[in-house]
């Protein structure tokens, strides 16, 4: 997962994918910790593009995150973990090349309860 998960940011930083909004995490890396223990007290919690790639290379797990971010050209992109195994990117607008990417299945987004409209 970590590997496929590196090359979906690595893709969406080279289309301008330069923050993210993270809303839900726990993780056990340093930098995973730290962002635990502040949206455990915020809302939300912002990391530029080289510290989600810290985040998702670190020492240590992803075990669960929530993290949304706007591509220059418009797209809106979701990444969800769920119990350290499962990885979904879902997203609004441009898809990623699949040379890219590797191969993927496209579902309607809302499946997974996100209304983008109302974001």
């Amino acid at each position: 997962m970590e590997e496929r998960l590196n090359r979906v940011l690595y893709a969406l930083k080279q289309r301008g994918a330069k923050g993210w909004r993270l809303t839900e995490i726990d993780a056990t890396g340093p930098l995973g910790q730290r962002c635990t223990r502040e949206l455990n007290s915020k809302l939300t919690v912002n990391l530029d593009a080289h510290e989600m790639e810290i985040l998702t290379k670190e020492r240590g797990q992803v075990l669960e995150l929530k993290a949304d971010s706007h591509v220059a050209d418009g797209t809106k992109v979701r990444i969800l973990i769920r119990d350290g195994m499962s990885l979904d990117v879902l997203g609004f607008g441009a898809l990623p090349s699949r040379e890219h990417v590797g191969d993927y299945t496209t579902h309607d987004p809302r499946m997974f309860l996100w209304d983008v409209e109302s974001e």
